[in-house]
């Protein structure tokens, strides 16, 4: 966890493991929701994800073929509060929770002729 302010931008540069499901979850004391959370490719600075278009969804879950770096880069935005107020001299944690699992295989059945 660490702390930031309200517009500031904080990244984290992550490893996503091939052949895994991810589960990414960040969060924030309620009054600075919603929470801006993208993904971004670091070498060519490409949004792979931007949960604005999901009505600033919270948790995220992805899957990767491939070993891929990607930072993930969240901000507040308070937006049903006093921007001004915030601004000026209030911090917040911002927490992220990164969860994965091995791709389940489903096995192909042999059908008998």
């Amino acid at each position: 966890m660490t702390t930031i302010g309200v517009n500031e931008k904080m990244g984290f540069n992550i490893v996503f493991y091939g052949n895994k499901d991810f589960i990414i979850s960040v969060c924030a004391v309620q009054k600075y929701y919603p929470l801006s959370i993208k993904f971004i490719n670091p070498a060519t600075g490409k949004v792979l994800y931007n949960n604005v278009l999901d009505e600033y969804r919270e948790i995220i879950t992805m899957r990767f073929d491939n070993t891929q770096n990607v930072i993930l880069l969240t901000s507040l935005m308070a937006d049903k509060h006093d921007k001004e107020r915030l601004l000026s001299s209030e911090k917040a944690c911002v927490g992220v929770i990164v969860q994965w699992k091995d791709v389940v295989q489903k096995k192909q059945q042999k059908i008998a002729r």
